[in-house]
């Protein structure tokens, strides 16, 4: 009689740990999914960003090379002042 209680409680402690290794499984399955869709989530977030940048930058680009053309002289003066001083800088150091 011992020993069918042994076997009982064996297989009660089997099916115990089945059913919470099929809970943890499903946790974790549920768990991957979320951050399956987070990273997603993120990703064309910073996908957006970066197209936004880079398109900014362009822009930004292309207005500074107008202004250049458009006004060389006020260009070029600028661009010695900027030497001047980063050349002052340079020296004090």
């Amino acid at each position: 009689m011992a020993n069918t209680a042994r076997v009982q409680e064996n297989t009660q402690a089997k099916k115990d740990v089945k059913e919470a290794a099929e809970q943890a499984a499903d946790i974790t399955e549920s768990n991957v999914k979320k951050m399956q869709h987070a990273a997603s989530h993120l990703y064309h977030q910073a996908h957006d960003v970066a197209e936004s940048a880079a398109s900014r930058s362009k822009e930004m680009g292309q207005v500074a090379t107008t202004y250049a053309r458009e006004n060389p002289l006020k260009t070029a003066g600028m661009a010695f002042v900027a030497g001047a001083l980063l050349s002052a800088l340079i020296k004090r150091k």
